[in-house]
């Protein structure tokens, strides 16, 4: 399964490149691609589903040889990732065409039941909280985190006792690229296309994290 995830990430990432091309190439093919419940939107959904039923399988595999802080934050983990799939479907509204609350229609820039289009009192909650607030927690993620888990014992006890999955260079290197690519985009449906990358790359880091004690499919190895 390990080696499927990763050639599959690979062709994933090679998509949102694919994509991209499409845009400065077939504008009308990309349209259609990255459109609302479109083929990027669904693949976003399904590999977060996909993650979330990974990370239960592996707290249910290994609970009981892991201390509490890295159950709590693992369960936080698949609870997040399948958060993010109920956002993408609009729970389950885009799935089985339901009608959105009174709430929803009026304060959902979208008229869809999701946080993330929500408008309150004026105020964008995608833009602070999931634009914003994610980017800094994402920008420490990645860049911050696994150098500190380098060269701090401190970090590197607490990451090893919650289990956090720390990104590889190249993995980092990659996500950054085709990052600066999708930015050539102009329009502003390219972040639907940013999501999926983050995804994907999230993905990868899953299956091959550089603490390889929590890949998705652990080893003889690397089990305890």
């Amino acid at each position: 399964m390990e080696k499927t995830l990763i050639a599959a990430t690979k062709g994933l990432t090679l998509l949102a490149l694919v994509v991209i091309i499409f845009y400065f190439t077939n504008i009308g093919l990309y349209k259609e691609i990255i459109k609302e419940d479109g083929i990027i939107e669904n693949l976003t959904a399904i590999l977060l589903l996909t993650m979330s039923i990974f990370v239960l399988i592996k707290v249910i595999k290994s609970w009981k040889q892991k201390g509490g802080l890295w159950i709590v934050f693992n369960i936080f983990l698949l609870s997040g990732l399948f958060f993010g799939f109920g956002e993408e479907t609009s729970w389950g509204q885009s799935v089985f065409n339901t009608t959105p609350s009174g709430f929803f229609v009026e304060n959902n820039t979208q008229k869809e039941t999701n946080i993330h289009n929500l408008v309150i009192n004026g105020v964008k909650v995608n833009k602070w909280i999931f634009s914003y607030l994610f980017s800094v927690c994402f920008g420490v993620y990645f860049f911050l985190l696994s150098l500190a888990y380098k060269k701090a014992s401190i970090v590197k006890k607490y990451v090893d006792k919650l289990g956090v999955p720390l990104p590889k260079n190249k993995q980092v290197i990659a996500f950054v690229l085709v990052t600066l690519l999708i930015l050539t985009i102009p329009e502003e449906d390219k972040w639907e296309l940013w999501e999926y990358l983050f995804v994907v790359t999230f993905l990868s880091i899953l299956t091959e994290p550089y603490n390889s004690d929590e890949k998705l499919f652990p080893t003889k190895n690397n089990t305890h």
